[in-house]
């Protein structure tokens, strides 16, 4: 009886540790973004390696000179989503719930960022914080890889010396000139000596 219990023990204690190590990989994270002036891109904020996730509320700040939430859209996660953003201050709040749960890599949000500021800025794309938890409303354990957001310049002019002909090549956003050779055609004729 006495080694029953031992075995049943040592078995409890090897699922709580292999619970905490998979809730301690678990990621939430946003990509790194470069985009013209003006323009928009759809942003997911993903939620990596879980197990059983809930739901949970997820705080997001951004440099509101550079960049503006203009949307946001639920993503995995199907029960409740609410958001509320605020560009004068750069920051976006959003929460979400799945009475079923979710494993694996699941996609919180979607987020739209649209380009405001100047050529060549750049914001960070941070998760400032975050409450994640399993459907058992436990909170989860998690880290994070924050991102970013860059405006391109309008003028970009890429040029390459031609180790050939020591021209310059311009590579321009509205022409381009590459030279080209036509190569020289060889019959068998000609070929043969």
């Amino acid at each position: 009886m006495t080694r029953l219990i031992q075995l049943t023990g040592l078995g409890t204690l090897m699922l709580i540790s292999i619970s905490l190590v998979a809730a301690s990989e678990m990621t939430i994270s946003i990509d790194n973004y470069s985009v013209k002036p003006g323009n928009t891109v759809t942003a997911p904020i993903r939620i990596n390696d879980t197990v059983m996730l809930g739901g949970g509320v997820i705080n997001f700040t951004y440099d509101p000179t550079v960049v503006h939430v203009t949307d946001v859209l639920h993503g995995d996660l199907c029960f409740s989503f609410k958001y509320k953003i605020n560009n004068g201050s750069g920051w976006m709040c959003a929460n979400a719930l799945d009475v079923d749960g979710l494993s694996g890599n699941v996609t919180f949000a979607y987020i739209d960022l649209t380009a405001v500021g100047d050529d060549g800025d750049t914001s960070p794309l941070n998760i400032a914080s975050a409450n994640i938890f399993d459907t058992g409303y436990v909170t989860m354990a998690y880290t994070v890889n924050n991102g970013s957001f860059t405006i391109l310049s309008r003028d970009l002019v890429v040029t390459k010396k031609s180790p050939n002909r020591g021209s310059v090549w311009g590579i321009r956003p509205t022409t381009s000139h590459i030279p080209w050779q036509t190569p020289a055609l060889v019959t068998q004729a000609q070929a043969q000596p």
